[in-house]
C-alpha cells in the first residue's frame, strides 16, 4: 500500500502578470517545507512547474534571510 504524506497549504503568492503563483506547502508527516512554482498553461489550467524541498533548518534561515531585507 502506498502512503500519500498529509500537507497543508501555509500561502499563495501571486505574481505580478498573475499566470504564476508561489505556494508554500508543509509536508506533516516528512517534517518538511516545499516551495512550488506554479504557471498558468491555456487550456491545462495551473500546474506545478518546479517543487523545491527544503527541511525546517532552511526554512528558518530563509525566514531569517528575508526578514532583512524589510528592514
Amino acid at each position: 500500500m502506498i502512503s500519500q504524506a498529509s500537507e497543508a497549504l501555509l500561502g499563495s503568492i501571486y505574481g505580478e502578470d498573475n499566470d504564476q503563483i508561489i505556494e508554500v506547502v508543509v509536508k506533516e508527516d516528512e517534517n518538511r517545507f516545499e516551495i512550488r512554482l506554479l504557471n498558468y498553461g491555456e487550456g491545462l489550467g495551473w500546474y506545478v512547474q518546479k517543487t523545491l524541498p527544503i527541511d525546517s533548518n532552511q526554512a528558518e534561515a530563509l525566514v531569517k534571510i528575508l526578514s532583512k531585507t524589510n528592514n
